[in-house]
This record gives C-alpha cells, sequence and structure tokens, in this order.
C-alpha cells in the first residue's frame, strides 16, 4: 500500500511539473515562465531512459506481485435486523389487508376485516376478500382483533352506518330566526356642519 502511495505522489508531481513547464505556443511561453519569469528546472529522473529493459517477465512477476496485493473491500451489511413481523399474525383468525394503490382522502389504509381461510407458510396467507380467495403475503397484513360474538358474522363484507331514525329528531317542532339587519354607526370624519 505504501509503495502504491509514493507512486502516485510520483505521478501526481510530474503531471504537475508536466503542465507548469508544457511550452504554450499561442502565449510564446510556459505557464511557469509566465508566473516566475524564467523557466522551471526539470530533474532529470522525468526524462526518460532509451536503455529500459524490456523484460516481459520482469514486467509479469511485478504486475503478480501487485495484484496479489490488492484485496477487496469487506462488504457492508446495512440491513442486519428481521423484517418487523407482529406476533399474533400467526395465530389469528381475521387480518386487515393494506391498500397499497392511491387512496382517495379520508379513505382508510386497510381493508378488512378479512378471514383467514388456510396458512400456506410462514410468509403467504390465503384470504377470503368480498367472497375470493386470495394468497397474500404477511408483508401488507396486520391482525385484527375481533370480539368473540362478531366471528359469527360474515367479517369479509364491509359494514355499512346503521340506519338513524329520523322520526325522533322531528318531534320538536322546527324554529326559525328572523333576519336581522345590521347597520354601522356613520363614520367619525368632519363634516361641514361639525367642529
Amino acid at each position: 500500500m505504501a509503495s502504491y502511495t509514493q507512486s502516485g505522489l510520483h505521478v501526481q508531481r510530474s503531471n504537475a511539473i508536466r503542465l507548469r513547464t508544457s511550452y504554450k505556443e499561442d502565449l510564446n511561453a510556459s505557464p511557469a515562465e509566465m508566473l516566475y519569469g524564467t523557466e522551471l528546472r526539470v530533474p532529470g529522473e522525468f526524462f526518460i531512459a532509451t536503455d529500459i529493459p524490456t523484460d516481459s517477465q520482469f514486467f509479469l512477476e511485478k504486475f503478480r506481485e501487485h495484484i496479489r496485493s490488492v484485496r477487496p473491500t469487506p462488504m457492508a451489511h446495512h440491513i442486519k435486523a428481521r423484517p418487523f413481523i407482529l406476533k399474533d399474525l400467526h395465530t389469528c383468525s381475521h387480518v386487515f389487508k393494506r391498500i397499497d394503490s392511491v387512496r382517495k382522502p379520508l379513505e382508510p389504509p386497510y381493508s378488512g376485516p378479512h378471514r383467514v381461510i388456510k396458512r400456506v407458510n410462514d410468509c403467504v396467507l390465503v384470504i377470503l376478500v368480498n367472497g375470493e380467495e386470495k394468497t397474500v403475503s404477511i408483508d401488507c397484513l396486520k391482525p385484527a382483533y375481533i370480539a368473540k360474538e362478531d366471528t359469527s358474522l360474515d367479517q369479509s363484507l364491509p359494514r355499512t352506518a346503521p340506519e338513524v331514525n329520523r322520526s325522533v329528531f322531528m318531534d320538536k317542532p322546527l324554529v326559525t330566526y328572523q333576519k336581522k339587519t345590521v347597520s354601522f354607526l356613520p363614520s367619525r370624519s368632519k363634516s361641514p356642519g361639525r367642529e
């Protein structure tokens, strides 16, 4: 790792010097010459020597050594916790089913309660929705807590509000109010007759 950092610094330094000493034809000078008034002295190690051995075996050994030293980054597991499942979902007789579509204002987020017909496995239930059997994942279900006497009713059908007896309200006579006229006080601005 240290050799990679040193070689990386070497490459950065050489690139910086190359950019500063490169001759710009349109300016007839280099950036360093324009800044310092003189050209930078480039060390001899930046020039490529012509007597470098081109031994492919040497390059291959260095390359293999470098590849062996490279280690993969350990994987980060961000989701270590198991998903939350309500404990009564495995034993309940009725469930609420989440409505995943776009809802109207004030529409409830869950439908039901729906009767559980059978449990396929730990994650899938078959429920009765509007008279049809539907296979549903437990991710979109919540247990419904229903009193014992209410279980005899068909819970899969939507309930309607009880009819209100309107005759109870009609026993009282209707009271109407007269319209009252609202008048404002005259403004207190100075009029010609007042002082």
